[in-house]
């Protein structure tokens, strides 16, 4: 009898070793927050001592950017492992997406390889208002008031399983409502008197052959764009607010970082901190996203890993936050890859290594819309040095910048002739990738058709 008890202990105590073997896994997410909207990124206007932390444990990402600049494509993206396109979603609105897309989603896959998935916060993807019945339970739901206080909860209690919790904060993203001056949906901020606002970014004036869609959109859409006639102080004090907001939700992810160490489970959770798109801050004279600019599709990528003596502190390999945001968590869960998907885990690169897969280019999907919006398209092709823009009309719809020596994208080298024969590489790159992977709006509607 005794004999069978120890094998059973045996048993039961290897098995509850196997099951911590699992990580826990955070991952914290900002809302419209650019990849240089952080203290640790050198930026001395504004102050994030919070997500500093996880970067100094941790790797930071340089070339994260989105599938898609607009919360609920991007958002669709990221927990399906799907473009925008094959989900059929290219705006806020509540079409496109149903469970069917999620039925083998990021939540569910989670909990079925053995965590418990819990979700707190911003979900924002059509068909879906809250992500139960996908794979998480709701601990909290949108708005940022709170929001920390129920992670901290969900994180002083007793754990039989690994956690995959999603903590999804709203700011920096009120300052939408402070551009249209409107009530801050997450509470108020002080103003910031003139003479203490931040200069105005080197690539704040709209540069040589600008892309006039762009321009069009922001008159006829006023509602979206209300700042088209800031003055230079104006602008200042929105680059103020904006910094005040990454701020103010810095604090709230202190809380629960803080909440993490004080149970002792900052050993055994990696945290992935993201964004789902960033903010114009002002550079070309843009607000809001939906535009092709570094400032709308780069994003922060940090992650921390406990379990690496030897972290890299920074990487250049490109990320797709669209698509690599699900493979990478499933590669760290220990949970099989979907066959359809078409991202790539981001894992070996903490170690210093390269992805599996080398990326030669990533692709970034938009179009422009609300109350008034000529339903612009548009297409980015990013590589290791250059990006590729091309929209759907207007005059100089495609740009062409070089990455790595003009990082504020300042000077449109699609008009200059040198770079006729990258200009054509690039188009025939997007083209055969928009038919690979079926993108026919954009074939139809942008009109990429390389030279024969």
């Amino acid at each position: 009898m005794k004999k069978h008890f120890f094998i059973l202990f045996l048993f039961s105590s290897i098995l509850v070793l196997s099951q911590t073997k699992q990580p826990n896994i955070l991952v914290i997410m900002t809302d419209q927050h650019a990849a240089s909207a952080l203290s640790c990124m050198g930026n001395d206007n504004v102050s994030t001592p919070n997500i500093d932390r996880l970067a100094n444990q941790g790797t930071i990402f340089n070339k994260a950017y989105v599938t898609y600049p607009l919360c609920t494509p991007s958002r669709a993206s990221m927990f399906s492992g799907k473009m925008p396109h094959e989900l059929e979603i290219y705006s806020n609105a509540k079409v496109g997406v149903t469970k069917n897309d999620f039925k083998d989603g990021l939540g569910v896959l989670m909990t079925r390889n053995g965590y418990e998935s819990v979700y707190a916060g911003k979900w924002h993807i059509p068909e879906l208002s809250m992500p139960d019945g996908i794979g998480f339970t709701n601990i909290a739901n949108m708005g940022d008031e709170g929001l920390a206080e129920s992670c901290v909860a969900f994180l002083d209690k007793t754990h039989e399983k690994p956690f995959f919790m999603v903590a999804s904060f709203v700011n920096p993203h009120d300052i939408c409502e402070y551009a249209r001056g409107q009530r801050l949906p997450n509470g108020s901020i002080e103003e910031t008197d003139p003479k203490d606002c931040p200069n105005l970014p080197i690539n704040h004036p709209i540069g040589p052959y600008d892309s006039e869609i762009l321009r069009l959109e922001q008159k006829f859409n006023p509602e979206v764009y209300p700042t088209t006639s800031f003055s230079d102080d104006d602008w200042r004090q929105y680059l103020a607010a904006y910094y005040k907001l990454v701020e103010k939700v810095d604090t709230e992810i202190g809380k629960v970082l803080d909440a993490l160490e004080k149970n002792g489970l900052d050993k055994n959770t990696i945290v992935i901190f993201t964004s789902d798109h960033g903010d114009g801050i002002s550079a070309h004279h843009w607000n809001q996203k939906t535009v092709l600019f570094d400032e709308s599709v780069r994003v922060p990528l940090i992650v921390k890993d406990p379990s690496l003596d030897n972290q890299v502190k920074t990487t250049n390999q490109l990320v797709s936050i669209g698509l690599d945001f699900m493979p990478s968590i499933l590669d760290i869960g220990g949970a099989n890859k979907v066959s359809n998907i078409k991202g790539q885990s981001i894992k070996p690169a903490l170690n210093g290594g390269s992805l599996k897969q080398k990326r030669d280019f990533l692709v970034i999907q938009t179009m422009f819309d609300g109350p008034n919006a000529l339903q612009t398209l548009g297409r980015a092709l990013v590589t290791d040095k250059y990006k590729y823009v091309i929209y759907g009309q207007g005059k100089n719809r495609e740009q062409l910048f070089d990455l790595e020596k003009d990082p504020y994208e300042m000077t449109n080298l699609a008009y200059n002739s040198k770079y006729n024969a990258l200009i054509e590489s690039m188009r025939k790159d997007l083209y055969a990738w928009c038919v690979e992977n079926n993108d026919k709006v954009v074939m139809k509607r942008l009109l990429i058709y390389p030279k024969q």
